[in-house]
């Protein structure tokens, strides 16, 4: 009876415990159900710009972005660049690395509010791309094009009439510096040069706000860009050299005696002394249009009178070795011609660097550009339909991969993409162009 009685109890008591436990584990997956109903509360404008932009990738159908279907994005804004460094074993020890890293600046001349500003805009998401620095994970993170040894500002020299860039700017991490120009034309004591400086080339006496670089020492190389110029890898082998100026040359301008500094890609080593030099051969003013600079005959061409003139003539007439002319088929790539005219593809050709053979930038694989600079092949802004078979297919690929870079500079600041032209016939432009032509781009929607 007694043993009875306790098998009772004993099974009383087990049903109780059963009970308990039953309870416990309804109670902790209400919590799990309430936490996760919760997340995606929080979320759910992120999840639905993500789910938007699948879709938008499948409508457009454009052949090389494959990210969208491929990788998780992170779109919280407030994040820090900093804190999602890239291409390094762990982002902790990115971090702890952090501090340690040198730093270079990419700048800008603003000289007026324009739709170059676009140009910008996408120019810094791809700095911070190639260093690393970008949240939404679009890379192979360890793919030595997006892995730096260096840590980047973005620096906007505006002049004083620039306004409504300014803001717009500084929002997406451009760190804003108004520049007078160097020196004044009132200055300048030969005043037939300052009066046919002011407005000769593509920008006139504005093109001398580029100078400024030379006095951000604090960093240890400035890379000086047009806002229509792009870069789509890494360039860290450009920022470790003795050089205090490494540039392009522009041979369809003139080749004797030196080719002109393309002024839209500039790598310089600060010095304020150097800044000082420049400023003097400025003020001073001995410029003539018949025998350049100080009677150098270096300058002589279209824009000779700025920056395109005076740097060559300060690198070989008073620091000759202290400049390196780089690749063009590899950097500030223009996709030009090389070669004197000629009728066809069949005909002899002659090099205008005067050389038996030249490279032929226009034949270059996208894979081997650093940097881009859209003048052949017109600005991205302007919707181009390349028809030139000469350079069409390089300047279809450049454009494309900008078109690329700006998706994702919207995607990584949470910008709808809902505004985007899906039944447009330029769809490599992901729908950013309506069609072809200067008044079918849609600028990025933001103020």
């Amino acid at each position: 009876m007694n043993r009875i009685i306790g098998k009772k109890k004993y099974s009383a008591q087990n049903n109780r415990n059963r009970r308990h436990d039953n309870g416990s584990m309804r109670y902790l997956w209400i919590c799990v159900w309430l936490i996760v109903i919760g997340w995606l509360l929080f979320n759910v404008s992120a999840i639905t710009n993500y789910i938007h932009n699948i879709n938008l990738s499948k409508n457009i159908n454009h052949p090389q972005i494959v990210s969208f279907r491929k990788t998780n994005i992170i779109s919280n804004a407030s994040i820090d660049y900093k804190t999602h460094l890239r291409g390094t074993s762990s982002t902790i020890k990115s971090i702890e690395n952090y501090n340690n890293k040198k730093k270079v600046a990419y700048a800008v001349t603003v000289t007026k509010d324009s739709s170059f500003v676009d140009g910008a805009l996408v120019l810094g998401y791809a700095a911070h791309k190639v260093h690393g620095l970008t949240k939404s994970i679009y890379k192979d993170i360890n793919n030595e094009n997006y892995n730096s040894i260096y840590d980047i500002d973005l620096i906007a020299f505006v002049a004083p009439s620039v306004n409504s860039s300014r803001n717009l700017l500084q929002k997406y991490g451009w760190k804003i510096l108004e520049r007078p120009l160097p020196v004044e034309l009132y200055e300048i004591e030969n005043k037939d040069y300052a009066e046919k400086m002011k407005n000769s080339g593509c920008c006139g006496a504005s093109e001398f706000l580029k100078l400024w670089a030379y006095t951000l020492t604090e960093y240890d190389r400035v890379i000086h860009l047009d806002m229509d110029s792009i870069i789509y890898q890494n360039m860290d082998e450009l920022y470790n050299t003795t050089y205090e100026l490494q540039h392009t040359g522009d041979y369809n301008m003139a080749v004797r005696p030196v080719p002109p500094v393309q002024g839209g890609f500039l790598v310089i080593k600060p010095s304020k002394s150097r800044f000082e030099e420049f400023r003097d051969i400025i003020r001073k003013g001995d410029y003539h249009p018949g025998s350049g600079w100080a009677q150098s005959h270096i300058g002589k061409f279209w824009g000779g009178s700025t920056i395109q003139g005076i740097m060559p003539y300060f690198y070989h007439k008073i620091h000759s070795g202290d400049a390196l002319e780089l690749n063009r088929c590899i950097y500030n790539v223009m996709v030009d011609n090389p070669y004197r005219p000629y009728k066809d593809e069949d005909s002899p050709k002659k090099c205008l660097n005067g050389q038996p053979t030249c490279e032929d930038c226009r034949k270059q694989k996208f894979h081997n550009v650093k940097s881009a600079h859209f003048t052949i092949c017109q600005k991205p802004w302007t919707c181009t339909k390349h028809d030139n078979p000469r350079n069409k297919v390089l300047c279809e690929q450049l454009h494309q991969e900008w078109f690329i870079l700006r998706h994702e500079f919207e995607i990584e600041n949470n910008i709808n993409t809902g505004y985007r032209y899906t039944q447009t016939k330029y769809k490599e432009s992901l729908g950013i162009c309506r069609g072809y032509g200067d008044k079918k781009y849609i600028p990025i929607p933001i103020k």
